[in-house]
């Protein structure tokens, strides 16, 4: 317990070195960086949206590397440091590597489509962007299990076959339809065990962490599969998306009242000059720290739906007790963390809340 607080203390400090790094990198970048290089990335091209990729890819460049010491420290180091991870260094690296080019080109993109809309369709240009993320964000969902999951982790089969059998009818009594059932190597990357029904559609399936499979017995393992189906039978992901759709148009709006004055505290010719960017950037980031309690106090309100469901389909509570304490030793989980840091930080209910809520359901079954 104290190496779970001890874990969980550096990683809230982290993040918080993390908000005070990013405030002063997008102050400091517009003050003194961005003019620079728009006089730079204009000499190399006078078209408008090559301007704006090429700043954008030199802007993201110089972000990452910038923030590297950090970024090290937080997914390398301390997940050594507290036995949690098994990856070596060049094995860290490659993914780095993977992960960079995919969030490269989804931001490249993205900054594109921003400068295109704000340029092209007038004082709603906000709304119009924000619909265009939820189709992004369907679109994501879609392709996460067959395209951007394999990058990182292998799928094989599932070796147990009753197990199998008694997730699919689970699966069919929840009135969930999976394509399959998969195995992912996660033990490769690290020692924590987790488990997810992902993609929509006919892309739909249930992952288990070879960790997860090594360390659970079968009927806690089912008890997960019931929270996860949970999930899916409450519609928990079109309510998340469309949450973030809501939140997402808010920070447009916000940022599109914005507009008008960044353009005269930063001197810039207008809304669609270049140089203002990392303004822009910090105005919605400002939100996304505001939106996030509420975020993580509707995303705890979900897991609980999910929780009470997995609880009432297995009516096994003491699988159900064994998950909560076994998922939080592996993953060194602050079992009863301090309420703000709960507030501020925690998606799901801390492990002690979820324990506490299955006993009582079960005093009251």
């Amino acid at each position: 317990m104290n190496k779970a607080k001890q874990y969980s203390k550096e990683k809230y400090i982290l993040f918080f070195v993390g908000t005070v790094f990013t405030f002063l990198f997008l102050i400091i970048f517009q003050i003194f960086v961005s003019a620079p290089i728009k006089s730079i990335v204009i000499l190399w091209t006078p078209n408008f949206y090559l301007i704006v990729i090429l700043y954008a890819l030199l802007f993201s460049v110089i972000n990452y590397w910038a923030g590297f010491p950090l970024h090290f420290y937080e997914t390398f180091f301390i997940e050594h440091k507290y036995g949690l991870s098994n990856q070596d260094l060049l094995a860290w690296t490659k993914d780095e590597i993977k992960k960079n080019i995919i969030s490269g080109i989804i931001f490249l993109l993205f900054v594109l489509l921003f400068y295109y809309v704000l340029k092209s369709t007038g004082q709603y240009w906000w709304l119009i962007l924000a619909f265009f993320w939820m189709l992004f964000t369907l679109f994501f969902s879609r392709i996460m299990p067959t395209v951007i999951l394999p990058l990182f982790y292998k799928y094989s089969d599932v070796d147990d076959d009753q197990l199998k059998a008694d997730i699919s009818k689970l699966a069919k009594e929840s009135g969930i339809k999976i394509l399959d059932i998969f195995k992912i190597n996660f033990s490769l990357k690290t020692k924590k065990a987790n488990a997810a029904v992902i993609g929509i559609g006919k892309s739909r399936r249930v992952i288990l962490a070879d960790t997860l499979l090594a360390n659970f017995s079968k009927q806690q393992i089912l008890s997960v599969c019931a929270h996860e189906f949970g999930h899916h039978k409450r519609a928990h992901m079109p309510k998340l998306i469309v949450f973030s759709c809501v939140s997402t148009a808010l920070s447009f709006y916000l940022l599109n009242v914005c507009l008008d004055r960044i353009v005269v505290l930063c001197n810039a010719s207008s809304i669609y000059d270049i140089k203002i960017f990392p303004s822009f950037l910090l105005v919605l980031y400002v939100f996304s720290l505001i939106m996030m309690p509420i975020q993580n106090w509707f995303s705890r309100k979900l897991e609980v739906e999910a929780d009470l469901f997995a609880l009432l389909k297995t009516k096994d509570i003491g699988a159900f007790k064994g998950v909560m304490q076994k998922l939080g030793e592996m993953n060194l989980a602050d079992v009863d963390p301090p309420k703000i840091f709960k507030y501020l930080f925690y998606s799901h209910p801390p492990i002690s809340e979820r324990i506490a809520f299955a006993e009582k359901h079960e005093k009251s079954s």
